[in-house]
């Protein structure tokens, strides 16, 4: 975040329910998302969250919930188009749950992992993008997790 380095800390309840720890070197924040509200805290105390700061919350949710919709059908998928990342091949499907949230999701060709999320949303007259890309996986008792993941926001065009 703003070119400072840190870990995320989260817990995610299938009812929509997100709790995200943020310790960065110059800074710390929590953000809890229940029953489709977002609050923040900075300092211990606790503030309700509107606008960009929630649709970054319920992509984030979607974000890790995405394997379990994908199996459950509480999303749609289609498929959009062939692109890469990073060099490799990817397949790029759009993932739109039950209340319209989008999201772009890069499979890689070969190997089927998720190297890539990207959310984008309004936010007044332009639009942002919220992405995360996943890498150095590894298999833990048999299940593979990315253990490296990059996430990146940025300021859009105007809409």
């Amino acid at each position: 975040m703003r070119g400072d380095e840190g870990t995320y800390r989260r817990t995610l309840r299938r009812d929509g329910s997100l709790v995200v720890d943020i310790v960065y070197s110059r800074s710390s924040e929590r953000r809890v998302l229940h029953n489709g509200k977002g609050y923040r805290s900075t300092g211990g105390k606790f503030e309700e969250v509107t606008g960009p700061r929630l649709h970054a919350m319920v992509h984030q949710y979607n974000e890790l919930d995405l394997p379990y919709s994908l199996l459950d059908g509480s999303c749609s998928v289609t498929e959009l188009r062939g692109d890469t990342v990073n060099g490799d091949a990817v397949r790029v499907l759009r993932c739109t749950d039950r209340p319209g949230n989008r999201m772009e999701v890069f499979v890689n060709a070969e190997n089927y992992r998720i190297v890539k999320c990207e959310g984008t949303f309004a936010v007044g007259t332009e639009t942002t993008s919220l992405s995360a890309e996943f890498g150095d996986f590894r298999t833990i008792d048999g299940v593979i997790l990315p253990f490296r993941i990059v996430n990146y926001a940025a300021a859009g065009r105007s809409a």
